[in-house]
């Protein structure tokens, strides 16, 4: 079965403006859904980066407290025992998918690419924690990914940014759960 698109079978000529900047802006949305989408946040936090720190590389408890992650889970660590390959289940009403990543933990950074391809055609994110003075802490967030799903690309362009500030606040609130019990003892 074949489909005829409205005016396609009119020469360029015939199409009015607003129907040729229509296709245009067609042809616009379908290549920004495709491409990379790339988040940089910074925050400045009132915690010591050893422990912000800490929060970031436990991924084996993100399940305890990141929304929408009901699985996290460390497959491999590095000899310092920080987690080398690394994983989490996200959920979120009918979509629920699984993935892995590579990550790299140095001193001031923590970063982090998906190695498994059925989500993310690329998903790459660097924490950069940087102790500034009386034990507060500057923290960078570079998210860049691209799912395999034109539609979960899509729903992502929409959601992202939200999703990652409300991500980082969980950052933040479990540093300060953490900081908070530290001080009880």
């Amino acid at each position: 079965m074949s489909f005829i698109r409205p005016h396609s079978f009119l020469p360029k000529r015939f199409l009015t403006g607003s129907q040729s900047r229509y296709f245009k802006n067609l042809a616009n949305l379908k290549e920004s859904l495709s491409s990379d989408q790339t988040f940089i946040i910074t925050r400045q936090l009132n915690h010591p980066a050893s422990l912000f720190y800490g929060v970031v590389s436990d991924v084996s408890s993100y399940q305890k407290f990141i929304p929408y992650c009901t699985d996290s889970f460390v497959n491999q660590r590095d000899a310092n025992e920080l987690p080398k390959v690394a994983g989490l289940r996200v959920g979120f009403q009918k979509f629920d998918e699984e993935f892995t990543c590579n990550l790299q933990c140095s001193k001031n950074t923590i970063i982090a690419e998906s190695i498994t391809h059925s989500l993310f055609e690329k998903l790459y994110t660097k924490w950069t924690i940087i102790e500034n003075s009386k034990g507060t802490t500057s923290m960078v967030l570079e998210l860049k990914f691209k799912f395999k799903s034109l539609i979960y690309n899509n729903i992502s362009s929409i959601f992202a940014k939200s999703v990652s500030e409300l991500v980082i606040k969980s950052f933040d609130e479990r540093a300060r759960e953490l900081r908070k019990n530290e001080r009880k003892k």
